[in-house]
């Protein structure tokens, strides 16, 4: 592996398009410019980056603008009231990063979900963050549980190493759905790249003793059919554990609640393909006669899925890094794959299935592969890489990278995306 090659990559992308901007800081503590994530994003300005320190935040809207929102390395950042990413156009991107998301119901500053994305048009890279769908309020209001994740028209959405897990149903003596747990992920109308992410099912609420139990959240539910538009809903999984909750125990012992699927698709111009995936689903509560189980993934209304053959790969980065230190990656590959690096300007999402992946970048120069090495036994390395300074005036360096594999059979394989950020000493 030539390191020196790889920071090369780095010096060279700092002179890519669009990477220019702000570095603006945020501690709830007040050690910083900014106590709040939502004053630092409405300062912002497309490309800016909001660098966040350790702490619990109130509900964030980034809307008509591209940020990106990222958590200092090693600090804990919660935001109760979830994440909401609002008309946003392409060629500005979103990048949320090591961020914790709760929705919150009943509050008209905060959305249910930990993550809600509504025409979001330009790229949307979101890595390392977990998101939380709020539990049901009450017997009589909100009572279904939240999904962690929400689309309605996001055209180019990325998640690498993501939880998405929907809230609780809330008791009612109505029981069925209205005491349902919430999907992990609900995405309609949009476009979806899911690398090692785990979505699960919210837990449904159990039947008293007149009513039924609830149907135990889905770890993903698609659809084509949005609020605001129909389109096609593609998503392509990697790597990715999708869970079903099982459902809600009847204690009249008539009808248990349905176990959630590991992943419900529903609708013409809803496509999957699945690599390397795993599925859980629930099974039907306890004590019932009627109600069914979940199954791995639920087609209807002309949906369609493919199982693709092989191992999930990809290259994870450590981020936020300064200058002068070193970025660590870690590879993921199969046991002897040649590893390369695309590093690269953003790209538009294109499925490409000969190499079994999304392609999230596009070329910037010549020769764009990277060579990292050759995987060993076990398919897993580190690698090193030492960051070069940056220029002078540039407080930040959003290097998008993914990861390229060929198998000892001549296979080429496309990785997930890696979006390191590369900041100025002084922050």
């Amino acid at each position: 592996m030539t390191r020196s090659v790889v920071a090369a990559v780095l010096v060279l992308s700092s002179f890519a398009p669009g990477v220019a901007g702000s570095v603006l800081v945020v501690d709830a503590l007040g050690g910083a410019p900014y106590t709040s994530i939502q004053a630092a994003v409405d300062a912002a300005a497309n490309g800016d980056v909001v660098l966040v320190k350790a702490g619990i935040y109130g509900p964030v809207t980034i809307a008509n603008k591209g940020v990106s929102v990222v958590a200092d390395a090693g600090a804990n950042v919660e935001i109760q009231g979830g994440v909401r990413i609002v008309e946003t156009l392409a060629p500005h991107r979103v990048l949320l990063r090591g961020l914790v998301g709760k929705g919150k119901v009943q509050d008209p500053a905060s959305v249910p979900e930990g993550l809600r994305l509504t025409l979001a048009r330009g790229p949307v890279r979101v890595e390392a963050c977990a998101f939380f769908g709020a539990d049901g309020f009450s017997p009589f209001v909100d009572t279904v549980g939240s999904p962690g994740v929400r689309t309605d028209v996001a055209l180019d959405l990325s998640m690498v190493g993501c939880d998405a897990t929907g809230g609780d149903g809330a008791f009612t003596s109505g029981g069925w759905e209205w005491s349902a747990g919430g999907p992990g992920m609900v995405a309609a109308a949009s476009s979806l790249a899911l690398h090692d992410c785990t979505l699960a099912g919210g837990k449904p609420a159990d039947a008293d003793s007149e009513g039924e139990g609830g149907p135990g959240g889905a770890g993903l539910v698609a659809v084509d059919k949005g609020t605001l538009a129909t389109l096609p809903t593609r998503v392509f999984a990697a790597g990715t554990t999708f869970v079903g909750h099982d459902g809600g125990v009847d204690f009249s012992c008539f009808a248990a609640g349905d176990g959630g699927d590991g992943a419900h698709l529903d609708g013409a111009l809803v496509s999957a393909w699945f690599l390397d995936c795993s599925f859980v689903p629930g099974k039907k509560g306890a004590c019932g006669g009627i109600g069914e189980d979940g199954v791995d993934v639920a087609l209807e209304h002309g949906a369609t899925r493919s199982m693709l053959p092989g191992a999930a790969r990809g290259v994870v980065a450590a981020s936020p890094v300064r200058e002068g230190q070193a970025l660590t990656l870690q590879v993921d590959a199969a046991a002897a794959d040649a590893c390369f690096l695309l590093a690269a300007v953003e790209g538009d999402w294109q499925l490409v299935l000969p190499l079994s992946g999304v392609l999230l970048t596009g070329p910037t120069f010549a020769a764009p592969l990277v060579p990292l090495g050759t995987a060993p036994t076990g398919g897993t390395f580190g690698v090193g890489v030492p960051v070069p300074l940056l220029p002078p005036g540039v407080d930040h360096l959003t290097v998008h990278l993914q990861g390229v594999f060929a198998d000892p059979g001549g296979a080429w394989w496309l990785g997930g995306p890696a979006t390191p950020l590369v900041l100025d000493a002084a922050f």
